[in-house]
Formats: C-alpha cells, sequence, structure tokens
C-alpha cells in the first residue's frame, strides 16, 4: 500500500503542470472586443471585431434562462451576424467567444440581454360617430417596473393622406380611444413597439394597417305637438346634422314606417295628412322617426328616437326667462294660468350640442332651477306642457344665457401711508361684473363689506387700521347671482422686525448667494435691494421664512451693497446692508489641456461655485476629495450650510473648512456615515460614489430621478461589472450624458474623479436637474 501511494504521488507530480499547461493553453486567446448587441425591427444584430485568420468567432444564445447553445460561427474577416430566429415575447441573451484550430479557447465577453416584444395583434372593439376605440395585446412576460418599451400609434385619414403617430402608451397600456374624429371618415390605424434606444418592432397587423369607417351621427332631438284636430308639427335639431338628408318616417298601419317627407335643410315639417287632403284623424296617435342619410350616396344610416304624438292641442307657457343664480345654477321662470296640464318638459341647449330633456316636473309648476349647469357655458332652455303621454304643447324658449362665472379678481394692493392706506385691485372689474371688498376683524367674525371712498368699477378705497389690530381681506366678485371670492389677505398688527446676520455664502463675477438670519413671524417676505453708484435697485423678492437669496445679475468688477428687508402688508422692516467687493472673470491658466472641461469649469466658477485660487489655477487632473464635491455640490443648488448640529462624527471636526458642508449632507442623507462613525472627508470619490451622492440629492429634494433601462450598461466594456443596486443609477445618469464614459465605452466607476472629470458631471447634473 506504501508502495501504491508513492507511485501514485509521483504520477500526479508529473499530472498536474500538465494539466495547468493544458488550461493554460485552452484559454491563452483573448476575448473577442467590441461586441454589441441591438434589437431591430424582426431580428437582432450582433457586431463584434472581426476575427483574425486561423481564428473563429463562436455566438451562443440562450431563451428565458435555458442553456447556452451556439446559434452562428463568424469566420475570419465576418465581424457581424443577423440572428433571425426570433419568437415574440421571450427574452434572449447573447454572449460569443473566440477559438482557433488548436482547441485554444478565449474567455466570453460579457453577457448583453434582449427582449424581444411587440404587440400580438390589434383590433378595433368600437367605432361611433367622433371615437374609434382600439386594442391590443402582448405576450403574457413578466417585465420589471423600469420596463422602457412604448406602443406607438399611427393614423391615416382617409385614403389620401400620410401615416402620422397620434399616441405613443406605455407598454402596460393595451387600449385607446381615439376621440374629436369627423363623422362618416374612413381612418386606417396601425401600431409598433419602440424600444429605449429608438428603434422600432414591425407594424402590427401590417403596415397597411386596419381601418374602420366613423358612423353618422344620430343624437338629434326630434319633438312634435298638435297645431290642430288634423295637423301635427314636427321638429328636429339641424346644427348637428346639417351636412344630411333627413327623410320623416310615420308608421303605417302595417307597423312599418314609410317616408313622407324629406329635406337636405329643413328642420321642421307639418304632417297633415295623406295626398286627399282630408287631413290626420282628430284624436288620434302617430308614431314618428328621422331616418338621417349622406346627402351623396346615401350609404351612411341613422335612426333618431321614435315618438307618438296625438292630434289634440293644449296651451303653451309664456314669459319664460332663465337668469344665473348663486354658485353656477340658473333658474327658470315661466307662466301657465291654465288647469289643463299633467306637467311640464325642461330641455336644455348647450352651445354646439343638440337639445336634450333634462327634467320633468309636475303640474302647477312655475319655477325651477338647473343644479347641473356648469360655469362658463352657454346655454338655451325651452318648456312645454304635457298631458299624458302623448299631448305636448308648443315650446316657450328662453334667449341664450351666459352662464359666465366672474373671474378671480386680480391681486390686492396695499399701499402704506402715514396713518392709513389704500387698498385696491390691480384691474378694473369687467364689464357685467362688480367687485366688493370685505373686511373681518377676527377669524370668527363675519365678513362686512367695506366700500368707504369706492367709485366706479375700480376698486380703491381708503382704510384706516388700528395700531396692532390685525384684519383679513378678500374681495367678491360677482356676476348675475355668480360669486366667486378671491384669496384672503391677512393685514398684521406691525411691520415685521429686521433680518440679521446678512453675509456672502459663495460669490462668483456673475452670481452672489446672500444669506441672513429671519426673526420675524409676521412677515409675508422679503425684498433684496442692490444699491450700485448711489442707484437702489429691487432685484428680487423671496417668501416667507426663507433665508437666502442668489443675485443672479452680479455685476463683475463692481462694489455694490445689499440691503434686505422683511415685509408685510403693514410696511418693510429696518434694512439689514453688506458691502460687497464682486470679483472680475475668472480665467484659470490651466485647462488648454482639457478643453472638454472648460465650459462647466468656467461656468461654476461665474456662480461662485468654483472660487479662484491666488496662483490662478484650478488644477484639473488633481482627484478631488469627498468633501470637495459635496461642497461644490450643495453650492451649485445655493443650499446654505447650516451652522449648529446636534450631532458630530469622529473625522469632521467644526474646525475644518467642510464641517458645515460634509454635516449639512449628512443631514439630508447625501452621506451616510460607515459603520464606525466616519464620513471620509478627505478621501478621494470615486464616479460610483458621485452617482450615489447624485441620487441621494435628489431624494432630499423631492424628485426622482430621470431613468433608463439598465441594458444602457451593455454598450460599455465594464458596464457588467456595475453593481446590482446601481445599474438603474448608473444607466440612467450615463444615458443621459451626465456621467460620459472614456472614450465612449469605458465607465471606470471605481477610479477616482478628478476635479475635471467632477465639474463636467455636476454642471451636467444641474442642468438636467435645475436649480
Amino acid at each position: 500500500m506504501k508502495r501504491f501511494g508513492l507511485v501514485f504521488l509521483l504520477i500526479m507530480m508529473i499530472m498536474v503542470p500538465a494539466l495547468q499547461a493544458i488550461s493554460f493553453a485552452a484559454n491563452s486567446l483573448p476575448a473577442p472586443e467590441g461586441f454589441s448587441v441591438k434589437l431591430e425591427s424582426t431580428y437582432v444584430l450582433i457586431n463584434v471585431e472581426a476575427p483574425k485568420n486561423g481564428q473563429y468567432i463562436q455566438i451562443e444564445r440562450s431563451r428565458d434562462s435555458e442553456r447556452f447553445q451556439v446559434i452562428a460561427t463568424l469566420d475570419p474577416g465576418k465581424s457581424s451576424y443577423k440572428d433571425i430566429n426570433l419568437q415574440n415575447g421571450h427574452i434572449y441573451k447573447y454572449r460569443a467567444r473566440r477559438y482557433d484550430l488548436k482547441d485554444n479557447t478565449s474567455p466570453y465577453t460579457h453577457e448583453v440581454e434582449v427582449v424581444y416584444l411587440h404587440p400580438s395583434e390589434l383590433i378595433i372593439s368600437g367605432s361611433y360617430s367622433t371615437q374609434i376605440n382600439l386594442e391590443w395585446s402582448y405576450p403574457d412576460l413578466k417585465v420589471p417596473d423600469s420596463f422602457q418599451y412604448e406602443t406607438v400609434i399611427e393614423r391615416k385619414d382617409g385614403d389620401a393622406g400620410g401615416w402620422k403617430e397620434i399616441y405613443s402608451a406605455p407598454f402596460y397600456q393595451q387600449e385607446y380611444r381615439d376621440h374629436d374624429l369627423a363623422p362618416d371618415t374612413v381612418y386606417h390605424y396601425r401600431i409598433r413597439t419602440r424600444y429605449p434606444d429608438g428603434t422600432y418592432s414591425r407594424y402590427i397587423p401590417s403596415p397597411s394597417g386596419i381601418s374602420r369607417r366613423t358612423t353618422i351621427p344620430s343624437e338629434t332631438s326630434l319633438t312634435g305637438f298638435a297645431i290642430s284636430g288634423t295637423r301635427i308639427r314636427l321638429e328636429w335639431d339641424r346644427e348637428p346634422i346639417e351636412d344630411y338628408t333627413v327623410d320623416v318616417q310615420r308608421l303605417n298601419s302595417f307597423g312599418e314606417f314609410e317616408t313622407i317627407f324629406s329635406s337636405v335643410s329643413a328642420d321642421y315639417y307639418i304632417d297633415s295628412g295623406d295626398d286627399d287632403d282630408t287631413g290626420l284623424e282628430p284624436g288620434e296617435e302617430y308614431t314618428y322617426r328621422l331616418l338621417i342619410r349622406k346627402k351623396s350616396s346615401g350609404s351612411s344610416l341613422a335612426y333618431s328616437g321614435v315618438i307618438t304624438v296625438k292630434t289634440e292641442t293644449i296651451p303653451s307657457p309664456s314669459q319664460l326667462v332663465a337668469l344665473p343664480a348663486a354658485h353656477g345654477r340658473i333658474s327658470l321662470i315661466w307662466e301657465y294660468p291654465f288647469d289643463v296640464e299633467s306637467g311640464f318638459e325642461i330641455w336644455r341647449k348647450e352651445d354646439g350640442k343638440t337639445w336634450e330633456l333634462i327634467a320633468t316636473v309636475p303640474r302647477n309648476t312655475t319655477d325651477w332651477t338647473d343644479y347641473s349647469a356648469h360655469a362658463n357655458k352657454i346655454y338655451r332652455y325651452r318648456v312645454r306642457a304635457v298631458r299624458g303621454e302623448s299631448v305636448y304643447s308648443r315650446f316657450a324658449v328662453t334667449d341664450p344665457v351666459n352662464n359666465a362665472e366672474p373671474l378671480l379678481p386680480g391681486e390686492l394692493l396695499f399701499l402704506p401711508l402715514d396713518s392709513y392706506m389704500l387698498i385696491g385691485s390691480d384691474d378694473p372689474a369687467p364689464e357685467g361684473v362688480t367687485y366688493t371688498l370685505e373686511i373681518r376683524d377676527g377669524i370668527n367674525e363675519p365678513w362686512m363689506d367695506y366700500t368707504f371712498g369706492q367709485k366706479g368699477s375700480t376698486l380703491l378705497v381708503y382704510f384706516l387700521p388700528t395700531p396692532g389690530k390685525e384684519y383679513d381681506f378678500r374681495v367678491r366678485s360677482e356676476n348675475k347671482g355668480n360669486i366667486v371670492y378671491g384669496p384672503v389677505y391677512h393685514l398684521p398688527g406691525y411691520a415685521p422686525d429686521a433680518p440679521t446676520g446678512l453675509r456672502v455664502v459663495s460669490m462668483g463675477h456673475s452670481q452672489v448667494l446672500l444669506s441672513w438670519n429671519d426673526n420675524s413671524k409676521t412677515e409675508d417676505g422679503f425684498r433684496i435691494y442692490r444699491v450700485h453708484e448711489q442707484k437702489r435697485t429691487l432685484i428680487g423678492t423671496t417668501g416667507k421664512d426663507a433665508t437666502s437669496f442668489t443675485d443672479t445679475t452680479a455685476i463683475s468688477g463692481a462694489t455694490v451693497s445689499y440691503e434686505v428687508c422683511a415685509y408685510n402688508l403693514r410696511g418693510e422692516s429696518a434694512k439689514q446692508s453688506i458691502q460687497v467687493s464682486i470679483p472680475q472673470k475668472v480665467a484659470f491658466k490651466d485647462l488648454d489641456a482639457f478643453p472638454w472641461c472648460m465650459d462647466a469649469v468656467n461656468a461654476l466658477a461665474a456662480s461662485g461655485v468654483i472660487a479662484r485660487n491666488p496662483d490662478g489655477l484650478f488644477h484639473p487632473g488633481v482627484n478631488i476629495t469627498r468633501a470637495e464635491f459635496i461642497t461644490l455640490l450643495l453650492k451649485a443648488y445655493g443650499i446654505v450650510p447650516e451652522s449648529e448640529f446636534l450631532f458630530s462624527f469622529k473625522d469632521a471636526a467644526p474646525n475644518h473648512w467642510y464641517y458645515p458642508y460634509m454635516m449639512t449632507a449628512v443631514k439630508m442623507g447625501i452621506v451616510v456615515p460607515d459603520q464606525n462613525g466616519y464620513v471620509r472627508p478627505l478621501s478621494t470619490v470615486t464616479k460610483a460614489e458621485m452617482a450615489v451622492f447624485l441620487n441621494r440629492f435628489l431624494t432630499a429634494r423631492g424628485q426622482t430621478l430621470y431613468t433608463i433601462n439598465v441594458g444602457y450598461l451593455d454598450k460599455f466594456t465594464d458596464g457588467h461589472l456595475v453593481p446590482e443596486d446601481l445599474k438603474l443609477i448608473i444607466s440612467s445618469l450615463a444615458g443621459y450624458g451626465i456621467m460620459p464614459a472614456q472614450d465612449g465605452y469605458t465607465l471606470n466607476l471605481s477610479q477616482p474623479a478628478t476635479r475635471a472629470e467632477a465639474a463636467v458631471i455636476l454642471y451636467r447634473f444641474s442642468m438636467r436637474y435645475h436649480r
């Protein structure tokens, strides 16, 4: 046994180097370069650097997580392959490797995933006079929430027009209603899928699409009433069917409708019976309908509703009036000094639409309120008396009623003048509208009209406020019963306290960031003035509780004074001022070798985000630290760092220049300390860390990242190395050009970033996500 063990050991000592040599030889070839996969309309295009003589490239594919199989072999000099053997609703992955005739093979390239998906069918599920409903379906395939495929709907109007895109639906939407179409018109539809890189699937169901003709409108109001015991007057609304022929049809004794009158323009017809001039039978019921058809061909048909009218007369209402009332209602009043009706019908017509029956009220009614009327609509009303189910009077018809809700009054202005003030609106009341100032001196007190000194339609009144007493004001805008109220303005008892601690946070040749302490609780905001060459100019205002302002029109090279005052309706506080010498335009001396970063560096320097060093150098090739990048990020968005914190960290002491910026970033959730309590302010920052900081910054501001599908990373040679939790962030920043790749192919996320790279990334980020 000992001898056998010794022999086995000697054999293994000889075989191991040989096996290692075989293994090394089998993988001595480099992986193929330039490997890319692109989804086209009906195939997948695979590109790779062509193999040299004596070498070949195998392309492998898996479907829906199945095993990879070889689908093509590229001979020397060949660099592409089209995979046409695809099935809708499947996920494919591709990879490639190199081999030669000696059975040497290379490692595989990274895997690229392709979702081959397009609609299965398109159907027209409904067709109406002005609308066509579309539905389509996709194969059942589970995709992530970030899936970026879209369904593009194209339409062609008639047979002579061209195709145009009318709607782009997200992947999960599989129906669409095409509105505002022309009646009796043929429309063609087709759809296709748009992929994230801008390519499209084939057209579904075909390039010629499917078609449907819209119907002709049938919604017209046919009504009738007896004008004598032998004649009936029929009326219909011509407006919605003005381009159509109308046939009046009457039900005969055989139970069939027959045409008794045709017209291309009439909106009424008096039925006097048949040709024997004997007229209709008194006290009998007659049933009618309208046949609506196209003037030219008559091939498109529609019918109105059916009505029955008895040859028996009844008096009609009189003195019908419609008036706007409060809250957008419309009130109707009429007279009817008879006792022969069983009730009344109330009809309404909105501009551009047909008459519709909106209410039936009982006998002895002479008023009614339309609660369903909408503001800013024009209506007409008509009322007729009814007896039983087939005896009708003529209609009483109103003039058009403009149910215009008065516009909200303009801004209410307050001008303090010694012991009194002027209060007025910036615009006079429109014609037919009255403005009234209302006042109350407590939130639980009733509103009262205040018209002291008001003249004409312009609201302008005198008001004598009591010092220390607070008031509320608003404007009531009224138009024939329709009332709206303007916003409530609160007048404090005193002018606000002045701000303190005015200081410059950052400054460039075209931008100055100011900050101050807010000492008042009654201000409406702050006014910022700039004094230059003895001229005082209001350059901006802020809302209440603001503590900073950026002068984006700074005067390069000038010495100016800034003044900040708190204000409310009682007036302005005392001013807080500071004198500032604005620097000349920055010109860095060391950017010639870095032309790609000049615009970004100069723009950030102009706004004071980047400060000029005394030596006039930017040092673009030097690696940037975490503290430097965080400081630039906060300055770029005008975020004033706090000065006091309830916590601290081992490597961020209060005496360091970066302390307030790093601590503010920690408080905002941009920087997260490690498990040992370190924030590493002086460590270099990588591109990956920058991406994390930028995403957290958006979250802290309540914004979301504009996303691009993670498949975008496949275009980069190291895209497959991006950690799973960073893929969506990196693909989105790279896809929008915020985080460019080196030479267009390599991300190098783990490498420290230079000052030049940080400036470009921050500048492009601030342009996409506006400051």
